[in-house]
C-alpha cells in the first residue's frame, strides 16, 4: 500500500473513531519520543512527516524530544517514529 493510500485509510479510521456511535472510539494521549537525530533540520523533518501518520499530531519539539498527540493508545506511534527516524538518518548521513 503506498503512502497516499495509507493516508486515506488513516483519515477514514480517525473519522470512524471520532463519530462511531454509541460512543467515540478515542482515548487521546501524549507520546514523548526522544530522537537520536542530531540536526535541527532532521528533527523538524521527523516532526513534520509524523503529522502524516494516521491519528497523530506533532505538537512540540523540545531539544531531542518530539511531543506527539495520539488519538488512541492502540496506535503504535513509537515504532512508526523509530522507522521514520531511521529513514531520515539515512538521508542525512554522508555517503
Amino acid at each position: 500500500m503506498d503512502s497516499v493510500q495509507r493516508t486515506l485509510v488513516g483519515g477514514v479510521d480517525v473519522a470512524r473513531r471520532a463519530v462511531w456511535l454509541p460512543r467515540p472510539d478515542v482515548a487521546p494521549k501524549w507520546v514523548v519520543y526522544d530522537t537520536g537525530l542530531t540536526s535541527p533540520t532532521g528533527r523538524a523533518a521527523l516532526a513534520l512527516v509524523a503529522n502524516l501518520m494516521p491519528g497523530s499530531l506533532t505538537a512540540q519539539i523540545d531539544g531531542r524530544s518530539v511531543h506527539v498527540h495520539v488519538i488512541s493508545p492502540d496506535l503504535d506511534v513509537a515504532s512508526s517514529l523509530a522507522a521514520l527516524e531511521h529513514r531520515i538518518a539515512r538521508i542525512e548521513s554522508p555517503r
